[in-house]
C-alpha cells in the first residue's frame, strides 16, 4: 500500500528515488467510480426485487449484463479513449536496485530486482495485437515519442475497432488492429524472452512523452547509460552480413566459388584411375628375339628349331 500512498503526495525535493506511476491516479479513479456504478446497481436491483416489481427488475438485470459484457469485449477500444481498466503497475528506482509492484491474480505484489542484473531499460513500441503478453521479439526499440504520432489510436480507430468487434463478435479469430502504442520494460539477466514490465501500455502521446523522460530518469539513476547500444531480443545480426564483412571479395561470385570448392570435394573423393600413358610406360620394354632362351617360359623347355 506504501506505492499507493505516494500517488497523491508529491515526492520530496531531496529525494533520490525515481518514482513510476503512470496512469495509476486515473485507474483509481475509473475503478471508484465503477465500484460506484455497481453498488448502485446492486441497490437498485434488491430494490426492484422487494417490491415485487419482476418486469423491472428483469430488464434492470438484462441491462446491467449486457454493460457488464460490453466493458469486457470493447476493453481494448476503451483503452485506447483513456478508459483503460488494466491494472498499473508502479516501481520505485532507487540507488543500486529496482523494486517493482505489478498485479497478479488478486493483489500487488512486488519484486525487487539489483541493478547488476539489468541488461536494458528503455521504451518500447508494442502492437495491439500482442499488448497483453508482450514478448522481446514482438517489440522495437523506441527512441523518441515522435516515432509513433503516426501509430497511435484516434477516436476513429476506436470506433472502427468497435463496428469490426460488433460484426465478429462470435468469431474465432479477428483480424489484427494497426496501431501500436508505448511500453516501458526492462531486461534481466537469464530472461532473454520475456521483459520485466514497468508499466502497462499507453496509448497516447502524451503518455509516450512520460514514458520516456522517465526511462531517462530511471536509467540514470540506476547508473545506466542513457543511450543503449544493444540489440532488441530476437534481433541478431543475420550470418550473411558476417560474411560479407570477412570476405568482402567473395561478394557476387560466392555461387560460382560454392560450385568450384563443391567439384573439388567430388574428385577428391573419387578413385583416382590411371591414365594409358602411365600404364603403358609402366610396363618393361620390349626384348630382342635372341635374348629370348628355350627354358625362358616358366622352366618349359621348347624345341629347337
Amino acid at each position: 500500500m506504501r506505492f499507493f500512498s505516494s500517488i497523491f503526495r508529491a515526492a520530496p525535493e531531496d529525494d533520490s528515488i525515481v518514482r513510476g506511476r503512470v496512469g495509476a491516479r486515473r485507474w483509481l479513479f475509473q475503478v471508484s467510480g465503477l465500484l460506484l456504478l455497481g453498488l448502485i446497481s446492486v441497490a437498485t436491483l434488491l430494490s426492484l426485487f422487494l417490491q415485487r416489481r419482476l418486469v423491472s427488475f428483469i430488464a434492470a438485470l438484462v441491462s446491467c449484463g449486457l454493460l457488464a459484457l460490453a466493458l469486457r469485449v470493447f476493453m481494448q477500444p476503451c483503452a485506447w479513449l483513456g478508459f483503460d481498466w488494466n491494472p498499473p503497475v508502479l516501481f520505485n528506482a532507487g540507488a543500486g536496485r529496482l523494486e517493482v509492484s505489478a498485479w497478479d491474480k488478486c493483489s500487488f505484489k512486488t519484486r525487487l530486482v539489483s541493478a547488476s542484473t539489468l541488461q536494458d531499460l528503455q521504451v518500447f513500441r508494442v502492437s495491439a495485437a500482442c499488448a497483453n503478453n508482450p514478448r522481446f521479439c514482438e517489440l522495437t526499440v523506441l527512441q523518441e515519442a515522435a516515432e509513433l504520432e503516426k501509430e497511435l489510436p484516434h477516436a476513429r480507430d476506436a470506433a472502427r475497432e468497435l463496428r469490426l468487434a460488433l460484426k465478429q463478435l462470435f468469431a474465432a479469430t479477428r483480424p489484427p488492429t494497426t496501431v501500436a502504442g508505448g511500453l516501458l520494460a526492462a531486461k534481466l539477466q537469464g530472461e532473454e524472452e520475456l521483459p520485466l514490465l514497468l508499466s502497462r501500455c499507453t496509448w497516447s502521446r502524451t503518455g509516450v512523452d512520460e514514458l520516456c523522460t522517465l526511462a531517462t530518469a530511471a536509467r540514470r539513476q540506476l547508473g545506466m547509460p542513457e543511450k543503449a547500444a544493444l540489440l532488441p531480443a530476437g534481433l541478431g545480426v543475420p550470418a550473411q552480413s558476417l560474411e560479407a564483412e570477412e570476405y568482402p571479395a567473395v561478394g557476387a561470385d560466392e555461387q560460382e566459388v560454392q560450385q568450384n570448392l563443391h567439384e573439388q570435394e567430388v574428385q577428391q573423393r573419387l578413385p583416382r584411375m590411371p591414365s594409358k600413358t602411365s600404364s603403358l610406360s609402366s610396363l618393361p620394354p620390349e626384348q630382342p628375339m635372341s635374348s629370348i632362351s628355350t627354358t625362358s617360359a616358366c622352366g618349359v623347355q621348347f624345341p629347337r628349331v
